[in-house]
């Protein structure tokens, strides 16, 4: 059976003690099925890898954290969510805009060198993709009539 005390831990992150809010500290959804909060879970995350505090279960956030969004709701019934600090949900906010603005500027620096040079070159017809490597470089990747690419560095 569960005491007041019970659900008043459970609306922790056990690793920083804070309550879950709806977004700074929102409970994070992980493999294992663990919940850490955002903050702690991104402190920890490494090249889009989060390593679970409790089992060392492996998450893979490439695609960006997801909020446990049935635990949230619980604890907003419940009345057991913290207010949000508004200096750390503006400072996780921008946060969150920076990566967003990240991969857009790479999206459309993508988009005008393709364009760029399918104009300049008239290669309108043929089978062009575009390819980034590790470092960041864009490369065309033109494929000819036997299937072999030839690669230009754009930018």
């Amino acid at each position: 059976m569960y005491h007041a005390n019970d659900l008043l831990e459970a609306a922790k992150c056990i690793i920083c003690l804070e309550t879950y809010t709806e977004f700074t500290h929102a409970p994070i959804l992980t493999a294992c099925g663990h919940a850490f909060c955002r903050e702690c879970v991104e402190k920890a995350t490494v090249n889009h890898v989060f390593q679970c505090f409790e089992c060392r279960k492996i998450t893979l956030c490439d695609t960006g954290l997801k909020v446990n969004i049935n635990m949230l709701q619980c604890l907003q019934a419940m009345n057991l969510l913290a207010p949000e600090d508004p200096v750390a949900y503006a400072a996780a906010l921008e946060r969150s805009v920076i990566v967003a603005d990240k991969n857009q500027k790479l999206v459309d620096n993508i988009t005008m060198a393709l364009t760029e040079y399918v104009f300049q070159n008239e290669k309108v017809d043929q089978n062009i993709a575009v390819e980034d490597d590790e470092d960041g470089d864009i490369y065309l990747v033109e494929y000819h009539s036997d299937g072999t690419p030839y690669y230009t560095m754009v930018r």
